[in-house]
């Protein structure tokens, strides 16, 4: 799921995560084990990607469940390499 959100005063090193890049942009990256919710997810994970536009975000949520986790996680790495933000 891709979000587009804004907040006043919110800055990409405000959140908390590692840091990397999505095409060109700064952007955290965090992951959350044993997420609650619906989904029964085991792992999820939140990308926050500064939109360019000051106080502007994208963010990204993908969920991930046991078996299989890390080979779905790289394939979410490829993708997220292969983004483009326009």
């Amino acid at each position: 799921m891709l979000i587009l959100g804004g907040m006043p005063g919110w800055k990409i090193a405000s959140q908390a995560g590692h840091r990397l890049e999505v095409d060109h942009h700064a952007a955290r990256e965090s992951v959350t084990r044993n997420s609650a919710g619906s989904l029964h997810a085991t792992d999820e994970i939140s990308i926050f990607i500064a939109a360019g536009v000051r106080y502007n975000y994208y963010e990204l949520v993908a969920f991930f469940r046991e078996p299989g986790v890390g080979k779905v996680q790289r394939l979410l790495a490829g993708m997220i390499g292969s983004m483009k933000i326009e």
